[in-house]
């Protein structure tokens, strides 16, 4: 799911406001913890990609 809100942010911020709105308080974590995952593989591809430019 991670993979997908990277490669499909405008899907993952629909899905992240409708879970918040209407989901129950076991998908917003699951979700949330998703999003997390995402960020951390974002920012890990940055790092590589400036460590691979120096």
């Amino acid at each position: 799911m991670a993979e997908l809100f990277q490669k499909d942010t405008a899907y993952g911020v629909e899905l992240l406001n409708s879970i918040l709105e209407d989901g129950e308080e076991s998908e917003r974590l699951i979700v949330l913890r998703q999003m997390a995952r995402m960020l951390s593989l974002f920012s890990r591809k940055a790092r590589i990609s400036w460590i691979d430019e120096s």
